[in-house]
């Protein structure tokens, strides 16, 4: 076929060139379109309940330690505001020593390792990755 708007000539298909954004590729039977592939830049609902979820069982841990052992775990691993804070950090929020941080540290660590919070939060250690990641 002659195609007048390039003067004739066929247009050089380069090899292993993506399909362009609009069209549907086809996988067994299915159209997927190019937005049903990208991962979304928002948190979906289902990451969210997991969050919910954690950190219900999160609190739910936290009900055995003591005042003191929940503000330095929550400092030490960000888990108020996102931003994990060093010991030396701790310490100087809590008008403590670093060794007080540490030991009341490994003292909340300890009552966590029990085995009913285990089981508890368990399944979230396993998803670690998927939760933690920030999408880009």
């Amino acid at each position: 076929k002659f195609n007048q708007r390039n003067g004739g000539r066929r247009k050089a298909k380069t090899p292993g060139a993506p399909a362009p954004a609009a069209a549907p590729a086809r996988t067994s039977g299915r159209t997927l379109k190019l937005e049903d592939t990208l991962e979304s830049a928002e948190p979906g609902a289902d990451r969210a309940v997991e969050m919910s979820l954690l950190h219900g069982a999160i609190a739910e841990a936290f009900k055995d330690l003591d005042e003191d052992e929940q503000k330095v775990i929550s400092l030490r691993y960000g888990l108020e505001d996102g931003v994990a804070c060093s010991p030396s950090q701790v310490a100087e929020r809590c008008e403590q020593s670093k060794d007080w941080v540490r030991r009341c540290e490994m003292r909340a660590i300890r009552k966590l390792r029990k085995p009913h919070h285990l089981m508890t939060l368990r399944p979230y250690n396993s998803q670690r990755q998927s939760l933690t990641a920030v999408p880009s």
